[in-house]
């Protein structure tokens, strides 16, 4: 971890900040931290809550997304061949239906202020990202919690692991935010289409729509911290099943 704003005028104040931060923070609720993992995502606690509301919103969303080396990917490498799954693509937060934008990732809205009733941006509008979107991954990148490349985002596991929701409601919220652009993403069987002529497109969301379909089971037995499914998630999830079986 590499983060300028981390640490206080004396040794002191620093760790009594930390002490703070590991006083307060929240708890994994799929299996206790262990020592080691109290004292790292305590530090990164203070690393995430240094960012502006954008940045830990892309940064919540992406949390929940596959990044890229990891056990989805590799799962998806052993269901395809040739599956590009490293990273989350830019155009993943640059759909054209907006309304697809709702919720914890509004700022990334083309025209936000416009008022128009069109819920669909132009194409020209797409191909670059509005300045809210540019700003929090810049901000993301200066604090060396992402690495943006060729509109490829990517984000550590480990980052992902100590990213912490705060409440049960907060994480439903981001991972419907999370399910929303990937089911809008994912191509669609339209009337008799032939879906293997989309492949290109599945190939860049599979490994998203398998690591909320993973996060999913994970906290639905949960007792006090289960994720309900809404709209697109249940929509996903079955969008996703349809194609595995392709």
């Amino acid at each position: 971890m590499t983060d300028d704003r981390i640490g206080d005028a004396t040794i002191v104040s620093t760790l009594n900040s930390f002490r703070e931060h590991e006083r307060t923070l929240p708890a994994r609720p799929i299996k206790p931290r262990s020592d080691s993992e109290v004292a790292l995502d305590s530090l990164w606690d203070i690393s995430f809550t240094h960012l502006s509301r954008n940045a830990r919103d892309l940064l919540s969303v992406l949390s929940l997304l596959s990044p890229g080396m990891s056990d989805e990917a590799s799962y998806c490498r052993q269901l395809f061949t040739n599956l590009n799954v490293d990273g989350v693509t830019l155009d993943l937060f640059l759909p054209t239906n907006q309304k697809a934008l709702d919720g914890k990732l509004h700022f990334c809205k083309q025209n936000r202020n416009s008022g128009s009733r069109d819920s669909d941006a132009t194409l020209s509008s797409v191909i670059s990202e509005p300045p809210l979107l540019r700003e929090a991954i810049t901000e993301l990148e200066n604090a060396r919690l992402i690495k943006f490349e060729k509109r490829i985002l990517r984000v550590h596991r480990v980052v992902q692991e100590a990213m912490n929701y705060y409440s049960s409601q907060e994480m439903q919220l981001y991972f419907n935010s999370a399910a929303a652009v990937v089911f809008e993403a994912f191509p669609k069987q339209l009337s008799r289409d032939i879906m293997s002529k989309h492949w290109k497109t599945c190939e860049c969301y599979i490994a998203h729509g398998i690591s909320l379909s993973s996060k999913f089971v994970a906290y639905y037995h949960l007792e006090k911290e289960s994720l309900k499914g809404y709209g697109s998630s249940i929509a996903l999830l079955i969008l996703q099943s349809n194609h595995e079986l392709i």
